[in-house]
């Protein structure tokens, strides 16, 4: 995915994933410039399969809520759940590594791991995605603004509405996550969330609010 932010699953840590995502992409596409061209014209369900001691497969969904989500799935049909960095350097492998033969178990590997990713959504909530998620933490920090403010504000839950029913768009996951990083007070965050969702730029409004169901991106077999 060529996008800066790939990953909505963003974990509380030193390590920025979406930055780690973004530079793994920037240094191959550097060295390949053909990669910005054929990467993006994949089609989804896409995989491949390398060597590996771990044994097993590694799927990437976008769900229905518009949450980017990795599992990692062993080849006897458990579902482990490593940071996505982890996972990342598992799928790691140099531009002229040789494809091995998948699994033969692998799309029974991959429907496992999907279904684990779906049964996580409707558990944890799946239009914010897990608590460390930027919509999830988004979400709790206008909530909490909101108690403080002892009124309700009507711009305000407008806008929570929208947080929750509705994917952030790409520029508001880029500019939020840093603010809220950057320890941005309740107040400057709402004028920030108030001012993009007037220029229409807060949340991706469709017709319906998004439904728990996970497109299949890409999966790779470790054999």
């Amino acid at each position: 995915n060529e996008k800066s932010i790939v990953l909505e699953e963003e974990e509380e840590s030193d390590i920025d994933i979406a930055s780690y995502a973004y530079q793994i992409w920037k240094e191959a596409t550097d060295k390949d410039h053909k990669l910005k061209d054929i990467i993006p014209a994949l089609s989804d369900v896409a995989y491949s399969a390398k060597e590996s001691e771990q044994g097993g497969a590694i799927v990437y969904t976008k769900t229905g809520f518009g949450n980017d989500v990795l599992k990692f799935i062993d080849k006897n049909k458990q579902v482990h759940c490593p940071s996505p960095i982890e996972i990342l350097e598992m799928a790691k492998c140099p531009p002229d590594e040789t494809a091995s033969t998948p699994l033969e178990i692998h799309h029974d590997l991959v429907r496992i791991g999907v279904e684990e990713i779906l049964k996580e959504e409707t558990k944890i909530g799946g239009q914010l995605g897990s608590p460390s998620s930027i919509k999830n933490r988004l979400y709790r920090k206008l909530n909490n603004y909101q108690d403080d403010l002892k009124i309700e504000d009507q711009d305000l839950k407008k806008s929570i509405q929208d947080i929750y029913n509705y994917p952030l768009t790409q520029k508001a996951k880029e500019l939020l996550s840093r603010q809220i990083k950057s320890g941005i007070s309740g107040k400057g965050l709402f004028e920030m969330v108030h001012n993009l969702r007037l220029d229409g730029e807060l949340c991706i409004i469709t017709d319906e609010p998004a439904q728990s169901a996970a497109r299949i991106i890409c999966s790779m077999s470790l054999s």
